[in-house]
């Protein structure tokens, strides 16, 4: 029906805004059902809080780390696609054979290149994998088939992705635990690529304990991981989204602004004579003993040389906002309050919040929806 399409055509561009949106400043009633039906909170929560989609999309990460990003592949879209065409195949009711399609076809709708790292297209991957997921879970629905091989086959999404290494890494661990439960989830306490984190925990601690003039240091050595080495892609930064993905950029703000909020991610700042100065002091050395599996992880270790000899050095292993490391309820308001707040009027935001700390007890999803589609 004409009506029903249109609904599916502004589902497929409100998943896309919506991921961009989330996307840009990290950290529904959905707009592609009928107009009469309503999906309560503890049901959306079900099926994609409880795991289903969440542990779809994180184990299908295990299985493909590290080849996946080795290969030059931006795993959020990658996988996001994957996840999100669970949690709308669900949502929708699918049909166990309709869910194995839709995920078929999210298998060849995943894409995303680390090339585009630090730039405006790297919030479009997650915007398009959204998009892409709502997509193949209409046309699973409509009838729209996909090999049952699209997956796991000789050419299929696995083999492609990441030559196929996947059995031994998620064959009878699919909720065995949950991700959401065991590790648990990050939450990103900057917004800048995850792997800059560590860093910039350690330089705003040193900051805070030594407060080194920039004049008077010698250099600022980091030793990281390799997967950090591989992402941290931008060592001399002219843009605010290349600073995301700069550990020269976000070490040098650490130590000279001792904070790492969306404001300090401008333009300007990226190109501050000053900034400029300490970012030629930074050097960053991969260290396979950093990491367990001699690549992958965050451990970054930080030492600050100043002129008269003196050395200050700070390793964190696992940065604030990681299960290991959580943020605290204001921590994540204040986070969160951050980001909102350049886009929600005062009033929006107070209640916002209320509606977040109050999930289990709303009865619409739309309630909280409509306070944030501004």
């Amino acid at each position: 029906p004409r009506g029903m399409e249109g609904a599916r055509l502004e589902a497929r561009a409100e998943a896309r805004r919506l991921g961009m949106g989330i996307a840009k400043l990290t950290g529904s009633e959905c707009r592609w059902k009928s107009k009469t039906q309503k999906i309560r909170y503890p049901i959306f929560l079900r099926y994609y809080g409880d795991g289903i989609a969440f542990e779809i999309e994180c184990k299908l990460g295990q299985a493909l780390a590290p080849k996946l990003y080795q290969k030059g592949w931006h795993a959020t879209s990658v996988l996001g696609c994957l996840g999100a065409a669970a949690a709308a195949g669900k949502l929708m009711n699918l049909s166990e054979p309709q869910l194995a399609h839709c995920l078929g076809i999210a298998a060849s709708m995943a894409s995303g290149l680390r090339a585009n790292l630090g730039t405006m297209t790297k919030p479009l991957h997650v915007g398009t994998a959204v998009q892409n997921g709502v997509t193949a879970a209409l046309l699973a629905e409509q009838g729209l088939t996909a090999s049952s091989a699209a997956l796991d086959g000789e050419l299929g999404y696995c083999q492609s992705f990441a030559d196929g290494a996947v059995q031994k890494n998620i064959i009878g661990k699919l909720g065995n635990p949950y991700d959401i439960i065991t590790p648990g989830i990050i939450f990103k306490q900057y917004p800048s690529c995850a792997e800059t984190h560590p860093a910039l925990d350690a330089t705003i601690a040193l900051a805070e304990e030594h407060a080194p003039h920039p004049q008077d240091i010698a250099s600022i050595d980091c030793i990281v991981t390799p997967l950090n080495n591989d992402v941290l892609i931008y060592s001399s930064p002219k843009t605010a989204l290349e600073g995301k993905f700069s550990l020269h950029f976000c070490a040098a703000l650490g130590l000279l602004k001792k904070k790492a909020s969306l404001l300090e991610f401008d333009d300007k700042l990226v190109s501050d004579p000053e900034m400029i100065a300490l970012m030629k002091k930074v050097t960053m050395t991969p260290d396979p003993s950093l990491a367990e599996d001699g690549y992958t992880g965050a451990a970054t270790i930080v030492t600050i040389r100043m002129n008269d000899g003196k050395t200050y050095t700070r390793r964190v292993d696992h940065a604030k906002g990681s299960p290991e490391n959580p943020l605290s309820m204001e921590e994540l308001l204040a986070k969160y309050r951050d980001c909102a707040g350049s886009v929600l009027s005062p009033e929006a935001l107070e209640k916002s919040v209320e509606c977040l700390l109050n999930l289990e007890n709303l009865d619409q999803v739309g309630t909280l929806i409509s306070l944030l589609d501004r």
